[in-house]
């Protein structure tokens, strides 16, 4: 991994799906950090896609106020059709590690 771009995407704090990374040949998704930030529980989704129907890479179920992750590492999951968000409820703010091979 040595001499690889790492990037740090912070998805803005919020209750609707959104667009994480836009389709990028090469691109792997290497970790995923969510935070819940509105004091209830939160459910989502990371998909590999541009829209809210794409394959399910990631799940998360948070509790109030809690934090979680996934560390997949090098070389990360291939994802080159993009990354979505899909917040099913709650409140979460969204940070994406990827990288292009």
């Amino acid at each position: 991994m040595v001499g690889a771009n790492i990037t740090y995407t912070t998805i803005s704090t919020g209750t609707g799906d959104e667009a994480g990374m836009a389709a990028t040949q090469r691109l792997r998704l290497l970790g995923v950090f969510v935070r819940e930030t509105a004091a209830a529980v939160a459910t989502l989704n990371i998909e590999h896609g541009t829209a809210n129907s794409s394959p399910i890479m990631v799940p998360f179920n948070l509790a109030a106020s809690a934090t979680s992750s996934h560390w997949f590492g090098f070389p990360g999951l291939p994802c080159p059709d993009g990354i979505w968000i899909e917040r099913l409820t709650g409140t979460t703010q969204v940070v994406l590690i990827t990288t292009v091979l």
